[in-house]
């Protein structure tokens, strides 16, 4: 029996189980309070805004306290695509891709590991009892999970090529379709003064190098929308409108539109400057050709007057709202530099970042850490239910605090790489933030949370790196657990909820109704923060598949409330601020692999520390991952980027490309769009006219349609 016994056994299902039943009554809570609410006439408009604002749709909808998880569920990925475009549809694609995976190792590598860590030799108690904690060094028992790697790894890659085939599909659809950007070509790093004579060329437009004046614009386009809501206000009152003058509301009532106004014009008096001194071009351009076979071409580089510039670099034009003004005025020696520049400042953030995850892992731990002496040495007669609380629910709620603020850290640094559009950067931000959590939550916590559990041997002399680290690791499994109730229990039902919306919408100060109607509108939703938190889950699950296999039951209900929450939120919530041809799924399917690669190694690492004497019998599957990777980016990459050749529109049949010829101008050099708000003028009556409809009489017998 190993000398291990004591450290694996801290997991005791008392705790465990305190903390599944805290989760569970605020999940419930949570649950049916969003439900109640998103029935009810007065939040109605609120939970379901696209259900009123867009009644082409035709939205099924219901009155039922729990109708709307039939509707969410029955909605078909064709109908999400038709309705909300590609990345929304990869969105719930990917959700349902890892689900199915979880599933599927569930039954045959599950059952078989975890009959076989429960009857093994080293005797250890609690919930390590059903880990590979409980298998003895060199025992051939470890055949089982090694069988059970190679089902593993099949499985797994076999869902990712599914994933590919369904994005495969739905991009022809999408690169087919008559919108501006299939008739346009962006081309960086070419001259200025370059003279492109490009057969079919219908227009040709040049960004400007302005971001201080992109800056300057955006925030005056602010000050006047607000400004437009005070004069609705002070026509519809017959009263001036009043804001404090000073620091944090401070100070004597003044005229806000007046105030307002005064900031609009010293934002004027910074612009004119600007403009009259004229702007330079930026290093890239847009060619819109009157056919999308004349596009294509040349974004595969296949146009003779592309070619003459060797540093000149075609690809495909992003969609007009997805088009990274700011990035296109860094030229490629900036952005090799900024790259490098981005990659420091990670690097030490990430270095920053794992001290409160350090300090997080130490409240997940407070018995082993009693036992060397600390000021917490008294934890360990606490009784279950607080002690089950510090270790088991709040290290969970911590770490997803000290993560929320991270993305927008993230996007800065990489912003700093001149991204051609938003969805770039946040694919950047997703790999940078998957990454993070990786290395921080995952490793840090696996590794860091062992060596705490073994702090008293250390102490003592008796430390054995084989024996110590060989059970501990697995025996994290239930800090893991805890992390993942937390976000299914906690995080998505908060998000279907909208506490923080829901509170300036109704509870601040009193709105005339076009204001609320606009103030209402939900914001877009950021795919990459979601994705960075879901392929975590997926790289602990795929970890822990024969380490814990206990963990890929709570894996499994985390999609399933994922992708209950994310398809409601995508059919009947936000809005999109860009479309980006679903394109983040290259940078999800990269990092699926890498969590599996990740997986093989833990496997390896830990098979090795049971003195396993076939450890070589493991090494092909990440041989074979690696294989199948590079025969999947052979195989879909361009094929899902680039329209196929055998797929071009016949010319004479083609919409004109002419309809485009415009679209790709720089909105800075507009003088007009400027003293616009970005958001059309005349949305807001449509806005207020559908903010002031009553709530439909919708057939509480279960009518599919409102």
């Amino acid at each position: 029996m190993s000398d291990n016994k004591d450290f694996v056994s801290t997991g005791n299902w008392g705790d465990f189980g305190t903390v599944i039943i805290l989760d569970a009554i605020i999940f419930g809570a949570l649950f049916v309070l969003f439900s109640c609410l998103r029935r009810s006439n007065r939040f109605g408009h609120f939970y379901a805004p696209r259900v009123y604002s867009h009644p082409e749709d035709d939205l099924p909808n219901s009155r039922s306290l729990f109708g709307w998880i039939r509707y969410t569920v029955a909605m078909t990925e064709a109908r999400i695509f038709e309705l909300r475009g590609l990345d929304a549809t990869m969105k719930v694609v990917t959700l349902r891709l890892f689900l199915f995976t979880i599933l599927s190792l569930l039954l045959p590598i599950a059952v078989a590991v975890l009959v076989t860590n429960a009857t093994g030799d080293e005797g250890v108690t609690g919930v390590p009892q059903i880990s590979i904690a409980n298998i003895g060094r060199g025992s051939n028992k470890l055949w089982v999970h090694v069988a059970c790697g190679y089902l593993f790894t099949v499985i797994s890659l076999f869902w990712l090529y599914k994933g590919y085939r369904i994005f495969e599909d739905y991009s022809l659809v999408e690169n087919l379709k008559n919108l501006a950007h299939n008739y346009t070509t962006l081309v960086r790093d070419i001259p200025a003064e370059s003279n492109l004579n490009a057969p079919n060329l219908m227009a040709r437009q040049t960004p400007v190098k302005a971001n201080k004046l992109r800056g300057l614009i955006q925030k005056k386009q602010a000050l006047q929308t607000d400004q437009k809501f005070l004069r609705v206000e002070w026509e519809a009152t017959g009263a001036v409108p009043q804001k404090k003058k000073g620091v944090a509301c401070i100070g004597k009532n003044v005229d806000a539109i007046e105030a307002n106004q005064q900031k609009i014009n010293e934002k004027n008096d910074k612009i004119a400057p600007i403009r009259s001194a004229g702007f330079a071009n930026a290093p890239a351009t847009f060619l819109t050709f009157s056919s999308m076979r004349d596009a294509w071409e040349t974004s595969r580089g296949n146009n003779p007057a592309v070619q003459a510039y060797p540093h000149a670099k075609p690809m495909p034009a992003p969609y007009v709202d997805d088009v990274f003004w700011k990035g296109l005025s860094a030229t490629r020696t900036h952005r090799f530099l900024m790259t490098i520049v981005a990659v420091i400042l990670l690097g030490l953030l990430l270095v920053f970042w794992t001290i409160p995850v350090a300090f997080v892992q130490g409240l997940a731990n407070l018995n082993n850490i009693g036992k060397g002496g600390s000021f917490l040495s008294g934890t360990a007669n606490w009784g279950t239910i607080p002690r089950g609380l510090i270790q088991g629910f709040l290290p969970p709620l911590v770490l997803i605090i000290f993560f929320a603020i991270l993305p927008k850290i993230l996007r800065a640094i990489n912003a700093l790489r001149g991204p051609e559009s938003h969805s770039t950067l946040d694919r950047h931000v997703l790999a940078s933030f998957f990454t993070f959590k990786v290395l921080n939550i995952f490793l840090v916590s696996a590794f860091g949370g062992a060596i705490l559990n073994i702090i008293d041997q250390i102490q003592d002399g008796t430390f054995n790196i084989a024996n110590s680290l060989g059970s501990a690791v697995p025996a994290q499994s239930l800090f893991f657990i805890n992390l993942i109730l937390a976000f299914a229990f906690i995080k998505y039902p908060l998000g279907l909820l909208r506490l923080g919306e829901l509170i300036k919408t109704f509870l601040g100060r009193k709105k005339t109704p076009a204001e609320k109607a606009y103030r209402e509108r939900p914001g877009p939703r950021n795919y990459s923060s979601t994705y960075a938190v879901e392929l975590l889950i997926y790289a602990l699950a795929m970890s822990y598949a024969f380490l814990a296999p206990f963990l890929l039951a709570f894996a499994a209900l985390f999609f399933a409330m994922a992708y209950l929450s994310m398809k409601h939120e995508i059919m009947y919530v936000t809005v999109p601020r860009y479309q980006a041809k679903g394109k983040h799924w290259h940078t999800v399917f990269n990092c699926a692999i890498a969590c599996i690669l990740i997986a093989h190694a833990v496997f390896i690492a830990l098979l090795g520390l049971k003195d396993f004497p076939e450890v070589a019998a493991i090494a092909p599957m990440p041989i074979l991952t690696i294989v199948f990777t590079i025969y999947m980016k052979r195989r879909f990459h361009a094929s899902c980027d680039y329209l196929p050749v055998e797929r071009y529109p016949d010319t004479d049949k083609e919409a004109a490309g002419a309809n485009f010829a415009q679209s790709y101008a720089d909105p800075v050099t507009d003088v007009h769009r400027e003293s616009l708000d970005l958001l059309q003028e005349e949305a807001i009556p449509d806005q207020l006219e559908r903010g002031n409809q009553a709530m439909p009489n919708l057939n509480v017998a279960g009518s599919a349609h409102v």
